[in-house]
């Protein structure tokens, strides 16, 4: 027999295996773990009889750790996708970079490198951190404020600095909540209570207040208000069964075991002690099989020894006996309760405890000593609970108790009657015990106004830790007293942990039409734990509510809509401040606001001509962008979203600025691939069916709900409606969701464009450059010629251009040429104004040897020169004449869509259909 032992920590577990001649790689994978008496377990180890096998494992909570953080890490595609930006048909995704220079704030990667002369481009670069939009978070919340652009509908959340204050009484019951909702460049309009305007609210009800980058908290600035809202419930029908376990499997040789063990018993009424019925289970090893030896054990209040008045413990032991053949190992001890460990309802509500402390083996071969703290308990019956510690310097707790239902019971006629809630609440301070809510304290509600007013004045009493609210004496309203605070001073201020509770442990008759809710916990700091200085940069609102039944329900509903006003070009620069869904001044706001963006570019660093050319871009194609970002979200994660859906791209710091492109407007050719300059070609044509509709769901700005629209392609053109006749069972029909947009029509605009790429530009290319000819940009014009597989190819210079008025006719070459049929003539020339290259292609009309070409005659541009010097304005750009390549092959109309540097100073290039 092969015997393993699984080590985990200080536990472990012996198992024997009839494994021998056996292979280890037969049943072992991780050798490094392995060791076989006590030397690492090789692969190729036959097992034979009487080898002992250790394996080492790690904790299985790690395991779990490290199963999640790779599921994260795989996610989030770490490690398995290069740096380069992706595309796909109609969508980019772009990383930015950070730059040691003015702060700029950029995201992780950046996409092109550029060496030599010419068009200088961002080198591939990492950087640690991101920056995330996040604005004014501080102490007083763990929340962000959150980040609006364009028009969409805000529901302020508990992320977001909210106070709420309750007056306790039966007609004077108000709400009021406070929030920092947005930066004070928002504005807001049409007020709502769920799906109801405010204006249909009685003044009377209802009434709220503003204020946009006011420097005095409009709040109470020591409060740190924590969002709970959970129920405070008694389940009587859910069990708990709990047992003492302990592994040991320590060899022996003994006819005996002796266990001595320790139980404590907290929260004990002595006068009203149930007897405690236990079972005491020792598994060991006898003659080579499993044995168990087990004693039952009932202990009465006579057995136990008072530690305190609410704490006893009890000293038991057993002893086993093996007298025919010796025990040859213990494996496992266990302890566990056969019946009720709180027998009683005084047990219950006091929730006795049973802790199963420690135990001493002792054998003929061995004696070992565990501390073990393991609860034994068994009973039917469970409670929720809010538990929550405050900050430092807290000097008073307010608990806020909602009653989603109403505070009164319905009988069967229909009328009412008085009902009462039984919580628990109790708070201990650091290293400390629990304390009742009444012991060192003094008691109070607040009012609207958050001044302190006596518990007296309330329904509400408590007796130590047990909080009774009661109905108002006019039933008529009980349902509209739907929150209730209790607050208490603390002896001394410091950090503090409060606990609340259901009391109703034996009684759920109360709750026949709902729980109640800790809704909130408020603290009270002896400080001012508001940063001031962000109230100038922030919007607040004051919201007051009078409680009654029509309001019920609504209030944390409470919207309105929010506009971002922000810089907007009016033709002439960005001076101008206005509410805008323009993608291209979003994303300026997005990168140089200080208030948004915790490291803001300078507008230095933007290329302005390619950013106003995407602002133009949108205004004529009525593409908008909308949204809030309540959580730490990357800069970038953002501003990718809003070029996605408006077919821009941006180019990390091309030549020194952000500099951005459009997919799908008109384009110059900026230069060709053949192979004179690039090597490694590849075209692979997307072949087989294709998407034939897309589903896409999004926020819908007309009335904020959520939104779905479906897209078609059907007899070779993009359709809005389905083709008669046919179901969605008929088309490859996948489905995406659109964050950042609400407007129907740019979601419209995207989707049909990016089904048109999917079908209509169905080519890929790839091929490989040196970086000296590299020197053009993501989403250039290009043409890509296999010529190497150009038959009856011609290169050479032009030297003269023929001219027939203001038309080219062809070109005069300076010796003869081989011209064959269907043969296409590729310049390269030079626009020396915008100093660059220009590509031009043309079908030749005439064949045979010849030194002149001609073609269908175009308009002359003064672009095609021929043979000559030609001075640029700036750089004096010598140019001996346009090139020439004159043959017969497929010449594609090409938009680059990637550029991978590689380490060896060349490039990989992917473009597809222009």
């Amino acid at each position: 027999m092969i015997r393993i032992i699984t080590r985990n920590l200080t536990k472990k577990i012996l198992e024997e295996q009839d494994w021998n001649w056996h292979l280890a790689c037969f049943h072992f994978k991780n050798y490094k773990n392995c060791y076989i008496n006590g030397k690492p377990l090789k692969p190729y180890h036959i097992l034979r009889n009487g080898d002992v096998i250790e394996v080492v494992t790690k904790p299985g909570i790690l395991n779990a750790i490290w199963s999640v953080g790779l599921l994260v890490l795989t996610n989030l595609g770490i490690g398995t996708t290069s740096a380069a930006l992706v595309y796909t048909v109609g969508v980019l995704t772009i990383g930015l970079i950070g730059v040691g220079v003015a702060n700029i704030a950029m995201g992780v990667v950046s996409l092109f490198t550029g060496r030599g002369g010419g068009t200088t481009q961002a080198k591939e670069y990492s950087s640690a951190t991101q920056p995330e939009l996040r604005g004014a978070s501080n102490d007083i919340s763990d929340g962000v404020l959150p980040v609006l652009f364009g028009r969409t509908l805000q529901t302020p959340s508990y992320g977001q600095l909210p106070y709420r204050l309750v007056v306790d009484g039966s007609s004077t019951n108000k709400f009021r909540q406070y929030f920092i909702a947005n930066y004070n460049n928002v504005v807001y309009s049409n007020y709502k209570l769920g799906e109801t305007s405010v204006n249909n609210y009685s003044i009377d009800y209802l009434d709220i207040l503003t204020a946009s980058g006011s420097s005095n908290f409009i709040g109470f600035d020591n409060v740190k208000a924590e969002n709970v809202d959970e129920e405070l419930s008694y389940n009587a029908d859910e069990e708990i069964n709990q047992n003492a376990h302990y592994d040991y499997n320590e060899t022996t040789e003994t006819t005996s075991v002796k266990l001595n063990f320790v139980l404590q018993f907290s929260n004990v009424d002595i006068n009203n002690w149930s007897n405690k019925k236990f079972r005491n289970t020792l598994r060991t090893i006898v003659n080579g099989a499993v044995k168990d030896f087990s004693k039952d054990i009932t202990i009465s209040a006579s057995n136990l020894t008072k530690v305190d008045n609410k704490t006893y413990v009890y000293n038991g032991s057993v002893t086993y006996y093996s007298s025919t053949t010796p025990i040859s190992e213990i494996v496992y001890t266990n302890f566990a309760p056969l019946a009720n460990t709180r027998g009683n309802s005084t047990e219950n509500t006091k929730e006795l405890d049973c802790l199963y402390v420690s135990e001493k083996l002792v054998t003929d071969t061995l004696e070992m000593e565990e501390t073990l703290n393991l609860s034994i308990n068994k009973y039917s019956g469970t409670v929720s609970e809010v538990v929550s510690t405050s900050p430092e310097n807290t000097k008073e707790i307010d608990v806020i108790i909602s009653f989603p239902q109403g505070l009164f019971k319905q009988e069967n006629d229909g009328t009412r009657s008085p009902r009462t809630v039984n919580l628990e609440i109790m708070y201990k301070g650091e290293n400390d015990t629990y304390k009742p809510i009444s012991q060192g304290t003094k008691l109070y509600f607040r009012d609207i106004n958050g001044n302190k007013q006596p518990l007296s004045k309330t329904n509400t009493t408590v007796s130590g830790s047990k909080v009774v609210m009661h109905s108002p004496a006019d039933m008529n309203i009980a349902d509209q007293l739907f929150y209730r605070t209790i607050g208490f001073t603390l002896p001394k201020k410091g950090k503090y942990t409060v606990r609340v509770r259901s009391a109703d442990f034996a009684d759920k008759s109360n709750f026949d039409i709902g729980y109640p809710r800790c809704a909130e916990i408020q603290y009270y700091i002896d400080d001012k734990i508001l940063d001031k200085s962000i109230l100038p940069k922030v919007n607040q609102i004051s919201f007051e509510a009078v409680a009654y039944k029509g309001l019920s329900g609504t209030l944390k509903k409470f919207n309105y809509i929010a506009e971002a006003r922000i810089p907007v070009w009016n033709g002439k620069n960005w001076n101008t401040i206005d509410k805008s869904e323009n993608p291209a001044a979003i994303i300026r706001y997005l990168l140089t606001d200080s208030k948004v963006n915790p490291r803001p570019i300078s507008t230095e660093y933007i290329d302005n001509a390619s950013l106003v050319h995407l602002y133009e871009w949108c205004e004529q194609k009525k593409y908008k962008a909308s949204g809030i970002v309540a959580d730490s979200t990357k800069t970038m994660d953002v501003i990718n979203e809003i070029l996605k859906n408006c077919q821009g791209a941006m180019i990390p710091l091309l030549n020194g600025k952000h500099t951005f492109a459009i997919d799908g407007d008109e384009k110059v050719p900026k230069g060709l691939f053949n192979q004179h300059n690039s090597w490694d070609f590849s075209w692979s044509p997307v072949v087989g069916r294709l998407t034939e509709a897309i589903r896409v769901s999004f926020t819908n700005g007309e009335d904020f709900t959520e939104d779905e629209l479906t897209i078609y392609w059907y007899d070779g053109a993009v359709h809005e409606n389905i083709k008669p006749g046919t179901t969605d069972e008929d088309y490859l029909l996948i489905k995406k969701e659109y964050k950042y947009v609400n407007d129907r029509q740019s979601v419209l605009n995207s989707v049909k464009y990016e089904l048109e790429c999917t079908h209509k530009k169905r080519n890929r290319f790839e091929f490989s450059v040196n970086l000296e000819a590299l020197n053009m940009t993501l989403l250039d014009r290009v043409y890509i010629s296999n010529s190497s597989n150009m038959q009856n190819e011609s290169t050479g210079l032009i030297k003269n251009v023929i001219k027939e008025n203001d038309n080219i006719s062809g070109f005069e070459l300076y010796s003869d040429i081989e011209i064959p049929e269907n043969a296409k003539i590729i310049i390269r020339s030079l626009d020396y104004e915008n100093e660059q290259p220009l590509i031009s292609i043309f079908e030749v009309l005439n064949t045979g040897k010849s030194n002149f070409v001609y073609i269908n005659p175009v308009p002359y541009n003064e672009q095609i020169r021929g043979a000559g010097e030609i001075q640029g304005l700036k750089d004096k750009w010598h140019y001996d004449g346009d090139l020439f390549t004159l043959g017969q092959d497929t010449i594609y109309d090409c938009v680059i869509t990637d550029i991978k540097y590689n380490e060896d100073s060349t490039a990989t290039i992917s473009a597809r259909d222009y």
